[in-house]
């Protein structure tokens, strides 16, 4: 049984309109033609998806693996969104630029792990400064947790590798890990 006119896939009408008359009204050829089109409509959104996982700004869970394997990621971090994983791979793509300057350093690492982070180099002139070849880097998470020694071996991933640094935790409390949100506070 043909499908009806109206319901038809709008790629099989455009092979329809191209058909003699005598075959472009028969109900077979409707229905056959009709089928072929869905599957063409399947096949072209498969090519597409492929075809997006060779840049890493539109790959999908389909070829971030690969792109992290490549640049030696860890693969599919838990609790990390695509949009993150993407960013990830687009700062290490970066990083591999035969120098970067501070400010595509500070980009790279605000991309990696968003704002609130600060950071200070030595400066002869403050005595509580790091030492000469160090940089120190302020955290906007607890040191006692994954993502805290994530975003350490992230930042040292885009610092120059004759720089040391120094991690440390900015202060205050953090939404959600320090339990106030559990009802303790009546």
């Amino acid at each position: 049984m043909a499908p009806r006119p109206d319901l038809l896939h709008p790629l099989a009408k455009e092979w329809l309109d191209q058909l003699p008359h005598p075959l472009g009204t028969d109900p077979d050829i409707h229905a056959v033609i009709h089928c072929y089109m869905r599957e063409e409509e399947r096949k072209r959104t498969r090519i597409e998806e492929v075809r997006a996982q060779f840049s890493p700004l539109t790959a999908t869970e389909l070829g971030l693996p690969w792109w992290e394997k490549l640049l030696r990621l860890t693969v599919a971090p838990a609790g990390w969104t695509v949009e993150q994983r993407r960013d990830a791979v687009v700062a290490s793509i970066r990083r591999l630029r035969v120098r970067m300057t501070g400010l595509d350093q500070e980009g790279a690492i605000t991309r990696l792990i968003g704002p609130g982070w600060t950071y200070e180099e030595h400066d002869p002139a403050v005595p509580t400064s790091p030492p000469p070849g160090v940089v120190r880097f302020y955290l906007p998470t607890l040191p006692a947790g994954d993502l805290y020694e994530r975003y350490e071996r992230m930042i040292r991933g885009v610092i120059e590798t004759h720089l040391d640094i120094e991690t440390q935790f900015e202060g205050g409390f953090v939404l959600d890990e320090d339990l106030l949100d559990e009802g303790l506070l009546g």
